[in-house]
């Protein structure tokens, strides 16, 4: 509707990338998806609202409701109903499930799973597999809940450590 100068995009949908000015090689499908983009650049949004916020950051990619709702930073991966969607500055992010993710500013975050990392508001390199977080996680890895996952058969790990695991100080 308001392209002036972006090529090779496409879009899909009631409001969909309808205030893009400059923005290339983006592909919006869904209701309102990439709606709010003037110049960001490859960027892919599926789903109601997909990406709907984000104005002018590249190579982003949302599939699901709401996913990356919030976003206007670059490089994430959301993939899922409100996969990070609370994300607004946040970089390099990947998150896989429903409510997978819901920090706001953090970077370099994985989460995988149905809520991984809900609670991790604003941390950094964290990995959340299976598991909510906690606000206060920085550089954390978690896999799995406590109380549910009973046993660990992890195969390949070759060192002199306690039960034959490398011990890193």
């Amino acid at each position: 509707m308001n392209n002036t100068e972006g090529g090779f995009n496409t879009s899909i949908g009631e409001f969909a990338l309808s205030h893009n000015t400059t923005g290339s090689n983006n592909t919006a499908n869904g209701f309102q998806a990439l709606f709010s983009n003037t110049s960001g650049d490859r960027n892919t949004a599926t789903g109601w609202q997909a990406l709907v916020n984000n104005t002018g950051a590249n190579n982003n990619t949302a599939h699901g409701f709401e996913a990356l709702h919030n976003s206007n930073s670059g490089n994430n991966t959301g993939i899922g109903f409100d996969a990070l969607e609370a994300n607004t500055t946040g970089n390099s992010n990947t998150a896989v499930g429903a409510n997978a993710l819901r920090n706001a500013t953090g970077s370099d975050n994985i989460a995988l799973g149905e809520g991984a990392g809900v609670a991790v508001l604003a941390g950094n390199n964290n990995i959340e597999i299976g598991n909510g977080g906690a606000n206060a996680d920085d550089n954390t890895i978690r896999i799995g809940l406590e109380g549910t996952q009973t046993q660990t058969f992890i195969a390949g790990i070759l060192g002199n450590g306690p039960f034959g695991c490398d011990v890193i100080d």
